[in-house]
Order: structure tokens, then sequence, then C-alpha cells
């Protein structure tokens, strides 16, 4: 078992000030990974569990609600320092730089690549 040990931020409450808690989780529990323009990366675990909700019925003419299930998987968002020693950590040959849209961007062909390697 490999654990990732990334920084979580919580935003300030109106009586305290923001908190910064360490959290962890298991490199062979992801399923997917993407990043976003900024420069974070969202990883999808494979912990998947279901939540019962109640929901409104219209067919039911005494108003009882109807109970429906949702199944979720835990998303964690990495900050982009965190992001890059992820990357660094499960990626063989470099980082992938993400390639942040510009106002003018111009047509990319086909054969060229929509990130550039940068060795570590």
């Amino acid at each position: 078992m490999s654990q990732f040990f990334y920084k979580r931020v919580l935003p300030p409450s109106a009586a305290k000030q923001e908190l910064v808690l360490v959290d962890s989780f298991n490199t062979e529990m992801v399923i997917r990974s993407w990043m976003s323009n900024d420069g974070t990366i969202t990883v999808l675990l494979n912990d998947g569990h279901e939540e019962s909700i109640e929901v409104e019925n219209p067919k039911n003419p005494k108003g009882e609600p109807q109970r429906k299930r949702e199944y979720y998987n835990s998303q964690i968002v990495l900050s982009v320092e965190d992001a890059a020693r992820f990357q660094s950590l499960t990626t063989a040959g470099g980082i992938i730089k993400p390639v942040l849209p510009t106002k003018k961007a111009p047509a990319l062909e086909k054969e060229e690549e929509l990130s550039e390697i940068i060795e570590p």
C-alpha cells in the first residue's frame, strides 16, 4: 500500500482562521485523474458507496416521498504543488505540463501534442 499525503485547506469560518490539514489516500485506489486548466489535478478513488435519499414522487397522490439510490466515489482535488508531486510519483519520464488557454491560441494540427514533457 502506498499512501500519498497532500494538504487540504479549509476556508475560514466566522470565528476561525484558514485551517490547513494533511490528508492522505492510497495511490492503488486511484481509478482516474484529470488535470484542470489551473494546474490542479482531480483524483477519482475506487471507494464507491451508495447513498439513499428521499425525493418527491409526483405519481403518488398521498405525497409520500420515494427513496432514490445514488452511487458515489471520492474525488480529491490536489493543489498545483501537490499535483506536481503526485505526477512525479506516478509517471515515468517526467511531469506533464498543462496547456493553459490563451486569448489567441493558434489552431492545432492533428500531429501536435496538447502537452509537453518536462524532465524532472
